[in-house]
């Protein structure tokens, strides 16, 4: 397939998304908000407000709970410290309060700072730089993966293997092509006693055994099922392939921080942290 006919099967795919794409918005906000704060408060907050109102809750203790919980949220979405109760965010700000960058370098190193002990883990629990250059090639590699599965789910053709030979090749109701550069042959140039006249780039073991399997008409439903079933596996890859650069990228971006984070300033962001002032 050429360039031209990709780019336009990647705008055609993209065009019949156009009815929900309003929706696509929708979740990927709600991802977000679920990424950054590491719970669905917020998100349930906001579903039971729609269906029942914004009456506050008539019970102080619990109503004075669930505000607690929706303070702790919002300092998690802000900063991205991941913080458990407003007692660690009372230290945090009571030791960071004139140095602000400070909360993006702590949001930075993730779950590498201890925030009950306010204080980067020990070098031992750090990761290392053998384990980041693993996982920067695991996510190079994730990457391209997603990419071509992305550009495969464009194609309105079957990707099929010949188990006897080892040939790869794709298919539509009409065409078989090599998985190279050769042009392939029409399928209704198969007779039913001979060979198409020009087998396109395949061998003759595997232009026979195209034109046997697929050469007659009748099994034009059989090859549009196949894509159809193709592109419901390609999807699902698709989204696996989206977690795990997110997992790949989060972990690897915490790393850097954690380690960003020790350069700087060693195992403690203040040389006496025991000193914050506790609520």
């Amino acid at each position: 397939m050429d360039s031209q006919s990709t780019i336009a099967g990647i705008f055609g795919y993209l065009a019949s998304w156009g009815i929900g794409l309003p929706v696509l918005a929708l979740a990927l906000t709600a991802l977000v908000i679920w990424r950054r704060t590491g719970s669905s408060h917020i998100l349930l907050t906001r579903l039971w407000r729609f269906f029942h109102g914004k009456a506050d809750c008539k019970v102080p203790a619990i109503g004075d709970f669930l505000d607690e919980q929706t303070a702790i949220h919002q300092f998690r979405f802000t900063t991205g410290i991941q913080i458990r109760n407003v007692q660690q965010a009372r230290r945090l700000a009571s030791l960071f309060r004139a140095d602000s960058e400070m909360l993006n370098r702590i949001a930075a190193a993730g779950p590498h700072f201890d925030l009950d002990a306010m204080q980067l883990r020990p070098q031992d629990r750090l990761p290392r730089l053998f384990g980041m250059v693993c996982a920067s090639l695991g996510y190079a590699l994730a990457v391209w993966s997603l990419v071509a599965v992305l550009v495969a789910l464009t194609v309105d053709r079957a990707f099929l293997r010949i188990t006897a030979t080892g040939t790869w090749l794709t298919l539509d109701t009409n065409y078989a092509k090599p998985m190279s550069d050769s042009k392939g042959f029409r399928l209704d140039a198969c007779k039913p006693a001979s060979l198409p006249p020009d087998t396109g780039g395949f061998s003759s073991e595997d232009a026979a055994a195209i034109c046997q399997a697929f050469g007659a008409p009748e099994n034009a439903p059989f090859i549009r099922t196949s894509i159809q079933e193709q592109r419901w596996m390609l999807g699902i890859l698709s989204v696996l392939l989206v977690y795990l650069i997110a997992e790949l990228h989060r972990w690897l971006a915490c790393a850097k921080g954690a380690r960003a984070l020790r350069r700087q300033l060693g195992t403690r962001p203040r040389d006496s942290p025991s000193t914050a002032a506790e609520e």
